[in-house]
């Protein structure tokens, strides 16, 4: 884990990318400015960073009044009313290192999508690639990873019972 300093220099361009994931201009000016000018954080980047930890912020304070399942050994957050933009990732870190269990989060994409993505702690048994990847073929999806996080996209519909079958899954991978 990178700390201090560095740390500090690394999250400024990972936040502000991260709040327009999709802003490729964005992106070509950050590497014009690594590249051409030698510039780690230029000015509109860390304009960018500050908005979106403030963005994070209200994202984390969400995850927290939408907390869906908490059982001994899952959570479940539902934001499919609030846009996650580029921080599902990071969120489901946070929480899996603050509770210490498997943390999903469900999420809308577009109109007609749901993505359920999640995070086993450290030394987990769970196989989320395994149960992700099953799931998600069941409801007319796709999913994987890799056995600590994984994640799959489904239609919207099917989003509250494939959040019922994950959580049952989930709970039968934990030893007894």
């Amino acid at each position: 884990r990178v700390e201090g300093a560095l740390a500090e220099a690394i999250e400024s361009p990972v936040d502000a990318l991260a709040l327009e994931p999709t802003d490729d201009d964005f992106r070509l000016t950050l590497l014009s400015a690594w590249v051409r000018a030698r510039t780690l954080i230029p000015d509109e980047a860390a304009e960018r960073s500050e908005r979106a930890s403030k963005y994070y912020a209200e994202l984390l304070r969400e995850a927290r009044a939408n907390v869906v399942v908490d059982t001994a050994s899952v959570r479940v957050i539902d934001l499919r009313g609030v846009r996650v933009r580029g921080f599902a990732g990071k969120l489901l870190s946070e929480q899996v290192a603050e509770t210490g269990k498997v943390v999903a989060l469900v999420f809308r994409l577009g109109s007609h999508s749901a993505v359920l993505s999640a995070r086993a702690p450290p030394g987990s048994s769970v196989d989320l690639n395994r149960i992700f990847s099953k799931i998600a073929s069941e409801y007319g999806g796709s999913g994987g990873g890799h056995a600590r996080a994984a994640s799959m996209r489904i239609p919207l519909p099917h989003a509250d019972s494939a959040v019922k079958r994950l959580v049952e899954a989930l709970e039968a991978s934990q030893p007894r």
